[in-house]
């Protein structure tokens, strides 16, 4: 176009097919047509660099660069700088797209009132994420932050996310009456440890659901989850979702749903002798060299590891005033021999149900899976891609389905039962 005639220069439509095959063109444009605000969004639906040969008249215009934003979001890399600094527009543009967070200008990132009408007006997390590090710090600001939005405690500083007051009002967000299934689970684990496996917040966000809830919970049928742990920062919350869509569904309002995911994870680290009939067996060692099977060398009745079995339990080795024998549900002790208690009930009456993500198995699974073989338990596995976000109204169905028409929650021994969920 730069050799082009006067005539050609002022043709909208010859300008326009030019501009559809190369946005530079528009430099060379007539003065016009590089401010004519409909010719240039339809060339920036092709490039988004096209904005920065428009006329500065259009530079100026707030209600073109509103309705650029709302085409792509990238085009704000060319608005002026006082135009990204100032705050009404930049709500306007947070309004379109969230994402417009990413071109704030310092000051707003340090403005109080910006960031908090981002998250009360457009609900958007996101405004944490860009504030300044002083303001992701400061306590009374991150609280008001998460009474808006739970989310955003992810983006707080590390010492808000172990903060109790901070993490509580954020689950507090998520048990909103219109928040999704697993909303609250999802915020606890943007928690640091140990708050993120803290009981009162676990309580909190809907995961706590011990024997003593349930009326006559020892003659119940079990279902066994088999899941990754999703209560870690960017875990995955499938399992949450699952446990808390299976216990809220009443066909299985009369099970006792055990989540391993609530219990305290540690392992005392004993060798392990085989408690039914004494006899010794040969270690068997997951990847970090402990045994799996979850005996221990602890043979009282109630299998309770109490610290006194020659080898500390691990909660006392972190605490030395610590007594296990005084905690319901075994709470401190070893998660493999808890995890196996549940397994021999489940033989009797119910099932374990394991949750595989993607094409592999966690470590904890598979010391489970092993567990299951050996107690005799029947297993089903619901495979799914990650990311599928139906997965666990679809789980459930299944889920239903095989108990009502395949499987007996009594009776038979180790068997595997196998469902996989996939896009489309």
């Amino acid at each position: 176009l730069k050799y082009a005639s006067r005539t050609l220069l002022t043709d909208r439509n010859f300008v326009l097919a030019a501009v559809m095959q190369h946005s530079g063109a528009l430099a060379h444009a007539d003065p016009e047509l590089r401010a004519d605000p409909t010719l240039v969004l339809m060339a920036a639906r092709e490039d988004v660099g096209v904005l920065q040969y428009a006329s500065s008249r259009l530079l100026d215009h707030r209600k073109f660069l509103l309705s650029a934003v709302r085409q792509d979001v990238v085009l704000l890399q060319h608005v002026r700088p006082s135009l990204l600094a100032d705050r009404n527009f930049m709500l306007a543009a947070v309004a379109l797209d969230d994402n417009a967070l990413e071109w704030i200008s310092d000051k707003l990132r340090e403005d109080r009132i910006f960031i908090l009408e981002c998250v009360r007006q457009h609900a958007t997390a996101l405004a944490l994420r860009y504030a300044a590090e002083a303001l992701r710090a400061d306590r009374d600001f991150v609280h008001k932050v998460v009474q808006q939005n739970g989310r955003a405690l992810q983006y707080a500083s590390e010492s808000l996310q172990a903060d109790s007051g901070i993490v509580r009002a954020a689950i507090q967000w998520g048990r909103g009456i219109d928040r999704p299934v697993g909303e609250a689970a999802e915020i606890l684990s943007m928690a640091c440890p140990p708050l993120n496996q803290d009981d009162e917040m676990i309580r909190l966000a809907g995961l706590s659901l011990v024997q003593s809830d349930l009326p006559n919970s020892r003659r119940l049928p079990e279902i066994v989850l088999s899941v990754r742990f999703s209560l870690a920062q960017g875990s995955s919350s499938l399992a949450s979702k699952l446990y808390l869509m299976i216990i809220k569904h009443r066909q299985f309002k009369d099970m006792y749903v055990h989540n391993p995911n609530v219990m305290r994870k540690g392992f005392c680290g004993l060798a392990y002798t085989k408690v039914l009939g004494h006899e010794a067996e040969k270690p068997d060692y997951d990847d970090d060299r402990r045994p799996i099977y979850g005996w221990c060398r602890n043979d009282d009745d109630g299998w309770l590891c109490s610290g006194t079995c020659g080898v500390e339990c691990w909660k006392r080795g972190q605490d030395q005033v610590h007594d296990c024998r005084k905690h319901d549900q075994l709470r401190y002790a070893c998660w493999r021999l808890v995890y196996r208690r549940h397994l021999d009930k489940a033989k009797a009456n119910g099932l374990m149900l394991q949750l595989r993500e993607g094409e592999s198995l966690g470590r904890g699974q598979q010391v489970e899976l092993r567990m299951a073989r050996d107690v005799g338990v029947k297993v089903i596995i619901m495979q799914v891609d990650p990311g599928l976000d139906e997965f666990p109204e679809r789980c459930i169905e299944v889920l239903r389905h095989v108990m009502n028409f395949g499987i007996p929650m009594r009776g038979e021994g180790w068997r595997i039962y196998q469902h996989s969920f996939s896009e489309g």
